[in-house]
């Protein structure tokens, strides 16, 4: 299975992939690949997330996250300066990093601008501004952060310095300067996932409805049905 892919903007044939264990090259547009992978601990792997540095082509993070039998993922950051033909573990991330949850929420992205500036995602995002040697905590979702927990994908605009997109189990989140500061951009979105919903059988015009990660909320007519929840 493929989970990620990242394209060489200066050379757009060149193409990087990664699935549960494996990081994979192409030279030639897709066409064909190449193992791309040496350096990387694979043992136990669950998932790897892969992103090119667009200011130095060169220079690829991995994000990988592998299984140690015990309750929590193993979350590691590689970095390869040779396109991919060797990678150094730059970092082992704390336990609390993915949980359980490296086959879930695992995301990396590079500042396009520096190719020392990367995000990576699981339960929170981490950001490295020396090239994947340090780590901090930016959301801090279980510490008074404004984004919510499991972040899936974090996206730079490459026309506006700075600006980040992140998005999460609770919507959407942005950043004006490189993923150091927060804030949600979705509170008007429709973005709560309902797994199941119910009417009360005694009240009419009550429903009920369960989220992902998102509480439980009701609407309460008294005439009808009605929109607000």
């Amino acid at each position: 299975t493929v989970y990620d892919m990242s394209v060489n903007p200066s050379n757009q044939a060149q193409i990087y992939i990664a699935g549960s264990g494996f990081i994979r090259r192409s030279d030639n547009g897709g066409e064909s690949f190449v193992s791309a992978q040496s350096g990387i601990t694979l043992t136990n792997s669950l998932r790897i997330s892969v992103a090119v540095a667009p200011s130095a082509p060169a220079t690829v993070y991995a994000l990988v996250a592998r299984s140690n039998g015990s309750s929590n993922h193993i979350g590691e950051v590689y970095r390869s300066d040779d396109f991919g033909a060797s990678w150094t573990l730059m970092k082992t991330l704390p336990t609390n990093f993915f949980n359980e949850q490296g086959w879930y929420d695992n995301c990396i992205a590079v500042d396009p601008t520096d190719a020392a500036s990367v995000l990576v995602g699981g339960i929170d995002i981490y950001r490295s501004g020396d090239g994947g040697v340090n780590f901090t905590n930016t959301t801090r979702s279980y510490g008074n952060g404004v984004a919510h927990p499991d972040q899936h994908i974090v996206v730079f605009d490459p026309n506006s310095p700075g600006l980040v997109y992140l998005g999460n189990d609770g919507g959407v989140c942005a950043s004006l300067d490189g993923g150091i500061n927060w804030v949600e951009v979705s509170k008007k979105m429709a973005t709560s996932q309902y797994y199941a919903m119910d009417v009360d059988q005694t009240r009419p015009f009550r429903v009920y409805g369960g989220t992902q990660d998102n509480g439980s909320h009701g609407s309460y007519g008294t005439t009808g049905f009605v929109e607000n929840w």
